[in-house]
């Protein structure tokens, strides 16, 4: 039936017995091609959710990265632009206070 098919790919998917469930039964039978296309399916279907998982997991990496450099250059940019502010600000108030040079 199309439910027991169903339960046996995600069976297979999710390595839950597959050998000692699907493949040994199959093989005692003696149909080594339907073993063979549980283990492409198998290898198939295992490397394509670990590679999904893997570029979902780069590309979160880099968006991150991104955004850390543009949070790190807003800080830069607005510290370089008020570090001279702050010190015309000391400079001023030190030579206000006093009548010789600094």
């Amino acid at each position: 039936s199309v439910y027991r098919s169903m339960l046996t790919m995600c069976q297979v998917f999710t390595l839950d017995g597959w050998a000692t469930d699907l493949a040994r039964p199959l093989i005692m039978v003696g149909n080594m091609g339907s073993v063979v296309i549980i283990i492409l399916c198998l290898v198939i279907c295992n490397m394509g959710v670990l590679n999904i998982i893997i570029a979902i997991m780069v590309e979160r990496i880099s968006v991150m990265k991104e955004e850390s450099e543009a949070r790190n250059e807003r800080i830069l940019t607005w510290v370089e632009r008020n570090i001279l502010q702050f010190l015309f600000d000391d400079f001023s108030r030190g030579s206000s206070r006093t009548a010789g040079p600094l």
